[in-house]
């Protein structure tokens, strides 16, 4: 996975690792009280459906950091994604994003993506084709992909959130999707 990396990222990734490392090394005494190594992840709120954008846990993803997939499956002409994403600070921090396997990017079309954090825990999100056309979209396929760190010590969670409608066809000027929804889901430490 190819993933553009936020520049608070490298610093909370560095700060993650020394901390994982002193997490995993042996305890002093008999009474550990770290029993079991914890792992971020992510549950859907729905599972893909047709006419639908949805988030789920990609395939890149690890104990450390949890690659969430926002897919779209089943809509025509989409031209761009755009979103105000929240996520729970206190459970994960952003890194990065990928456009690998982007639907967006499906028939060789370039696409710009700008990603704002604005404060933490919100990202201004948009993804956008350099084309006069969209893509028909008919099975499950990324948009785009976001890169979370697990930020928590301790077992938690949190809501991560899409806007209600975060598709955009082709139309000059492009406008949301009618009938499009998006749904996000809730990442955890466990």
């Amino acid at each position: 996975m190819s993933v553009k990396t936020h520049p608070a990222g490298r610093r909370v990734a560095h700060v993650l690792l020394i901390a994982g490392f002193l997490l995993s090394a042996p305890s002093c005494s008999d009474n550990s009280p770290i029993s079991q190594e914890l792992c971020v992840d992510f549950t859907p709120a729905v599972q893909p459906v047709q006419g639908r954008v949805t988030a789920q846990l990609g395939v890149d993803s690890s104990c450390q950091i949890a690659e969430i997939e926002i897919v779209v499956t089943g809509v025509d002409d989409v031209f761009a994604f755009t979103s105000t994403i929240t996520y729970d600070i206190d459970v994960v921090s952003y890194i990065g994003y990928s456009l690998d396997g982007s639907a967006l990017q499906s028939d060789g079309a370039d696409v710009v993506v700008d990603i704002e954090e604005e404060e933490l825990g919100t990202l201004t999100v948009g993804a956008t084709r350099l084309s006069q056309t969209g893509v028909d979209v008919v099975e499950t396929t990324p948009v785009l992909k976001l890169a979370f760190s697990m930020w928590s010590l301790v077992t938690t969670s949190g809501d991560f959130t899409l806007d209600a409608q975060c598709l955009l066809g082709s139309e000059q000027p492009p406008v949301l999707k009618a009938g499009v929804a998006c749904s996000g889901g809730t990442i955890a430490v466990r």
